[in-house]
């Protein structure tokens, strides 16, 4: 899936030997006009684009890349972040993350359209900027993970534009998709973040900065409110969705900004996060044409259409999922529905990897509503682990369903 990108205007001209303003590939089996990402970076001088083939990158020399100064772009051959992976296979043992920009970078110098998993660093698993203010436009950070600070990004006296990105299930004590500190020219626009963990900002902490957010969506952090900060951080929001997160949505250093400059809280309602699609359901409140205010937020387009509506082609056996309420929250749950009339009625819950947990039949019959109250426990009694669940409604052929994040 493609979703945002920045045009570049280069010359292209003939590789491996690069010349200014050069545009080079690299494929994941060594198969391009270098042997790995890394040796394609020595030879950049700045101008020069280097463009990955779709594929996984792991490895020496596709992990660890250092800009060194240089003005250049590295981006996805497809401009599709879901089909072009640095997997930097990191861990505490091993610590590994996929850029570093160190030595003053600007805005350009540009990652674009890569996703970046499984970093691990001591700060900033996925990437780190150093009194650098790089472009990161149309990434996907997801699976990272920092000792101390910022599970996807670390930013210190940085002024980078992260635009278009996703961050997915990332970890730290601070900051679990970015950290900044002493940042106050940075701008996060059209991002989504989901699903993050940290003590302190699941999705961002903001030491001493104060960036600028815009059409961003930071929902479902299992730890921590959502952004974070000290007495001298100052972040400003503007059309964003803050829902959904285990310490608190608009609390703390942003308490002051809900519902006003079109910011809200509402589940935005992604197609199936659950599986990495972060696409919006048409009914979302983040799809433009629910929100003319501030048209689209976050950093996915609308993928699918509205979970609860009934199907069209057999209007005496519509179902709808009212409700599962609280939603984030704690047992006891209660999954509110309504049906048209026809035979009975499953209610399934099943966890993030499609697997049935437990379910429920009630008998159906006239057209009417129902609930049930869900205790946290599989089918044989045993509690569950906090997480992404789905709620499925279904009758026949026809189902309808809604995402729960259970906490502990």
């Amino acid at each position: 899936m493609v979703l945002r990108t920045t045009s570049f205007v280069v010359l292209l001209l003939a590789c491996p030997a690069f010349a200014a303003a050069a545009t080079c590939l690299v494929n994941a089996q060594g198969t391009g006009d270098y042997p790995n990402i890394g040796a394609a970076m020595a030879a950049a001088e700045d101008g020069d684009v280097i463009e990955l083939a779709d594929g996984v990158y792991t490895g020496t020399g596709n992990r660890d890349l250092d800009f060194e100064g240089k003005a250049i772009v590295i981006r996805s051959q497809s401009a599709d972040p879901t089909a072009c992976v640095i997997d930097c296979d990191g861990s505490p043992g091993d610590p590994h993350r996929a850029f570093e920009f160190m030595l003053g970078e600007d805005e350009t110098s540009v990652v674009e359209g890569l996703t970046i998993r499984g970093g691990f660093a001591w700060k900033g698993g996925g990437l780190i900027a150093y009194n650098a203010s790089p472009g990161i436009v149309n990434c996907i950070f997801e699976d990272n993970g920092a000792d101390q600070e910022g599970g996807g990004i670390y930013g210190y006296l940085c002024g980078s534009s992260i635009s278009g990105c996703t961050f997915a299930r990332n970890t730290s004590p601070s900051g679990g998709g970015i950290y900044l500190y002493q940042c106050f020219g940075m701008q996060i626009s059209s991002g989504t973040f989901s699903g993050n963990a940290a003590t302190s900002g699941s999705a961002l902490y903001c030491q001493s900065s104060s960036p600028t957010i815009a059409h961003t969506i930071c929902v479902f952090g299992t730890d921590g409110e959502a952004i974070g900060g000290d007495q001298g951080a100052n972040p400003v929001l503007t059309c964003c969705d803050v829902y959904g997160n285990a310490g608190g949505d608009w609390v703390g250093r942003i308490a002051d900004q809900a519902g006003i400059n079109g910011n809200f809280s509402a589940d935005p309602l992604a197609c199936a996060p659950e599986d990495g699609d972060f696409s919006l359901g048409s009914d979302s409140p983040c799809a433009a044409a629910n929100n003319p205010g501030c048209g689209l937020i976050g950093a996915w387009p609308v993928g699918c259409g509205a979970a609860d509506v009934p199907d069209p082609d057999l209007p005496h056996r519509g179902l709808t999922l009212r409700e599962c309420r609280p939603n984030p929250g704690r047992v006891p749950i209660t999954i509110r529905f309504a049906y048209a009339t026809g035979g009975p009625l499953g209610v399934g819950i099943f966890d993030a990897a499609g697997r049935r947990v437990r379910s429920f039949i009630l008998p159906g019959g006239a057209e009417g509503t129902g609930e049930i109250t869900w205790d946290g426990a599989d089918e044989r009694g045993r509690r569950l682990p906090a997480g992404a669940y789905l709620i499925r409604l279904q009758r026949g052929s026809i189902s309808v369903t809604r995402r729960l994040l259970f906490l502990p």
